[in-house]
């Protein structure tokens, strides 16, 4: 894949498709202390290895320029399955909200939604607990987006555009991943009428101007969608 410039300081690495299609989008986020990455896709065979080509195609080697942290979004495989891989190979510190965080160190087949693909999802240690519902970090604005998970976490990132990647804050709902349609209906009023932002990333894609309005609508009309 080539690396795609969402705005500056901010690239997706990796998106669904490129790969697998149940990997989710990957960003690169530059700030004035270094660089994070947000989600890291699948971590199936050939996933990571396309974000590091992504990272070189942009100028970043991570074996001499390693990311501060990778976020984590929420604890399902199709976003966080990679973490093993970055904290194996490049010791990076895994970055997660505190009711996710048990699910990430567990491997919980449910709650990591692994036996969906019917793969053991590799455990790994958070380092840097999220416990704030809002926080900053070198620039980074953390939101406790809960709702589709209970620690989903949103980033607002970018220098001059404003990106907010939300994941899967908006995604569908299930019991067995301790969903609440409660939770995820203030996420929803968070994301379309609180927060400014010029670009919205979710797991499958990019949208900015007109289409962000269209994407909200839509998600408003269908509203959250439980599956079995």
């Amino acid at each position: 894949m080539q690396p795609v410039k969402i705005a500056r300081g901010v690239y997706q690495l990796l998106g669904p498709g490129v790969v697998y299609p149940f990997d989710s989008t990957v960003f690169y986020v530059e700030t004035d202390n270094g660089y994070f990455i947000v989600d890291t896709g699948s971590g199936m065979p050939g996933s990571p290895e396309a974000i590091i080509s992504s990272l070189i195609q942009i100028g970043v080697n991570p074996r001499t320029r390693k990311p501060k942290a990778v976020i984590a979004t929420h604890s399902h495989i199709y976003n966080a399955g990679g973490l093993f891989f970055f904290h194996r190979y490049y010791k990076t510190i895994i970055m997660a909200h505190q009711l996710d965080a048990p699910a990430l160190e567990s491997g919980d087949p449910a709650l990591t939604a692994s036996k969906e693909l019917g793969v053991k999802f590799k455990p790994v240690p958070v380092g840097h607990v999220i416990k704030e519902p809002s926080t900053t970090i070198d620039g980074l604005v953390i939101l406790h987006t809960p709702g589709h998970t209970p620690g989903s976490i949103s980033v607002v990132a970018g220098i001059d555009e404003k990106v907010m990647l939300i994941g899967d804050a908006l995604g569908r709902l299930k019991d067995e991943w301790k969903s609440s349609e409660a939770d995820w209906q203030k996420t929803f009023d968070l994301i379309s009428r609180k927060i400014d932002y010029d670009v919205l990333c979710t797991s499958l894609r990019c949208y900015r101007g007109y289409e962000i309005g269209s994407f909200l609508k839509q998600v408003e009309e269908e509203g959250p969608v439980w599956l079995p």
